[in-house]
């Protein structure tokens, strides 16, 4: 049944590899689900501190007009989570390999996928206290913070988060060594539609460069 999930097709037209998803980012398809609006979704299970289980996260595997404003009514949710999961306690991808000396806070899965190991998301347009708490636990070196494209417009909704993110940047840059920059992308594709080389290449080249950087 894995090998017919609409998942696969989806995630290989994405530019992502399904085996290294399955292997080094723990990416599950639903196969047999419990609960009708898990059907046909795939995505991950979410863990807070010292590895406590919150729930998980699971994504529908196509692209829908989700982000216009008329366009999304009555649209199947992008992103789905049993309830009581607590997203705002977890960040993906989040301490499992050895300590890295430098993170890279980005919003989604597919964002984490495209940084690789060095990834970790926060699955919203800012951080929470709990994640800011955790991160400083963790203290890397340096934490890079590369939300979606559309935190930075004044005209979207989603703006309105901006200075939240800004300030959980300001209390993680006191307390690493490296400090904490969050960086704006240089066209409107969000994390996860970049290829990992180039999102990391463009990142080691500019990443420190004023006009980039808030």
């Amino acid at each position: 049944e894995v090998l017919d999930h609409p998942a696969l097709a989806y995630v290989e037209q994405r530019g992502f590899d399904p085996v290294e998803l399955g292997r080094d980012f723990a990416v599950m398809a639903v196969t047999k689900p419990a609960i009708v609006y898990a059907r046909g979704r795939f995505g991950v299970e979410l863990f807070g501190r010292n590895g406590v289980p919150l729930g998980c996260q699971l994504r529908l595997p196509k692209d829908l007009p989700w982000k216009d404003p008329v366009l999304k009514a009555g649209l199947p949710v992008k992103y789905w989570n049993p309830r009581g999961t607590k997203k705002t306690h977890a960040l993906y991808n989040f301490g499992k390999p050895p300590q890295r000396a430098r993170l890279v806070l980005v919003e989604g899965m597919s964002d984490v996928w495209s940084v690789g190991q060095e990834g970790a998301a926060y699955f919203g347009a800012s951080l929470s206290a709990e994640q800011i708490r955790m991160v400083r636990e963790y203290a890397p070196r340096t934490c890079v913070i590369v939300p979606d494209t559309d935190v930075w417009d004044p005209g979207k909704e989603v703006h309105r988060h901006f200075d939240r993110l800004l300030a959980a940047r300001d209390e993680l840059d006191q307390v690493l060594e490296g400090g904490c920059r969050v960086v704006k992308l240089p066209d409107p594709r969000d994390p996860g539609d970049w290829q990992r080389d180039e999102l990391l290449d463009w990142l080691a080249c500019n990443e420190t460069r004023a006009e980039c950087v808030a």
